[in-house]
């Protein structure tokens, strides 16, 4: 009786985030038509995070429970292009095997995810028409990796690598909080890749 009462709680705390993401979804909506253009980029990556984080709500009921990556990072890449290129101009490949991981860590990498595809899709495929952007998570020793590319022009011809806006502060902060790193590297675009334990 008592596990049935706490799924119904959580039912009831889902429902009600839900009610005030859309909320906020409209707020933001709203000020977006009247922005002006940079600022109406702004909102509309902060439209995508709130999404993001409304659809992994949706999908993680249990923090504990194990959580299909070949469910949830499809579904977030997919919102993300929706919402980024809705005229699908743009080229989108996502390769995510079977695999499972604890919710809590599900969250935080679905989060990251959109992260790198923001960065992607804003720096490497703005102005420009047919951009090919790839997500792809493959096992390696004790772990996996998450690569986030775009045949974009990348990082400077010197190397450097790239400016540490917001997005990209994030996305650092994320694979912390995977126990993980994240690189960015130059090879005939960006390359942004998360290393992360199993």
């Amino acid at each position: 009786m008592a596990d049935q009462d706490d799924r119904t709680e959580a039912e009831h705390v889902r429902h009600r985030f839900k009610n005030y993401q859309q909320m906020i979804l409209s707020l933001v909506k709203l000020q977006a038509r009247r922005a002006e253009p940079g600022m109406a980029d702004t909102l509309q990556d902060l439209l995508t995070r709130i999404e993001v984080a409304g659809l992994v709500n949706e999908g993680l009921a249990d923090a504990e429970a194990p959580c299909p990556l070949d469910q949830i990072l499809p579904a977030v890449a997919a919102r993300v292009s929706q919402t980024l290129d809705p005229s699908r101009s743009h080229d989108l490949s996502v390769s995510v095997p079977r695999a499972v991981i604890d919710g809590r860590r599900a969250g935080i990498l679905a989060q990251l995810l959109a992260e790198l595809l923001l960065n992607a899709y804003r720096h490497g495929a703005s102005g420009r028409e047919g951009a090919a952007i790839a997500v792809a998570l493959t096992p390696e020793s004790g772990g996996w990796r998450l690569t986030v590319t775009d045949d974009g022009p990348g990082w400077d011809a010197n190397g450097a690598g790239p400016v540490p806006r917001l997005g990209l502060l994030l996305s650092a902060g994320l694979a912390r909080n995977l126990a993980g790193t994240l690189t960015h590297r130059r090879d005939g675009g960006a390359v942004a890749e998360v290393h992360f334990p199993a």
